[in-house]
């Protein structure tokens, strides 16, 4: 940790880093998957990824800086762009109607579960929201790739 602070792996800050760095190996995946189907859609992953790595380091303690607000003002744009061509469905979606969009919805529920690791560090809320956002870009992508499927 900074500051050269020595930390239990079983600490929930430990814990909330490892969910964070399983969240930006499973957006790699999907970016991955993602360059050849929808460049577009690589690019703003890879935005993420860069955000991401930001909120580690406020989360292991480094000072916040205003990348998580222009992160997120990002993500809403995307959103609202992903919505006006793919509307939300009114059911549930079942993951795996095609390998681009269950990429995406296995690393939006792995966004899930860091946001509460995250949240339950307190202290945290630009890095809480930033998840929350960045879960809601993932299912919009979601939604995106089964109407292009």
């Amino acid at each position: 940790m900074p500051g050269g602070k020595r930390v239990k792996k079983s600490s929930a800050r430990i814990r909330a880093l490892a969910a964070l760095d399983e969240l930006n190996c499973q957006l790699g995946a999907a970016r991955a998957v993602w360059s050849a189907a929808n460049p577009r859609g690589a690019k703003e992953i890879l935005a993420a990824q860069r955000a991401l790595i930001a909120l580690c380091g406020q989360v292991a303690g480094a000072p916040a800086d205003e990348t998580l607000e222009r992160a997120v003002s990002a993500l809403d744009r995307e959103i609202a762009r992903l919505s006006a061509l793919a509307p939300r469905p009114k059911t549930f979606i079942i993951p795996g109607e095609s390998f681009p969009e269950a990429a995406v919805q296995l690393a939006r529920a792995k966004c899930r579960t860091a946001e509460t690791l995250v949240c339950a560090l307190r202290g945290q809320p630009a890095a809480v929201k930033y998840l929350n956002r960045l879960s809601g870009y993932l299912f919009s992508l979601a939604v995106f790739a089964r109407r292009r499927h």
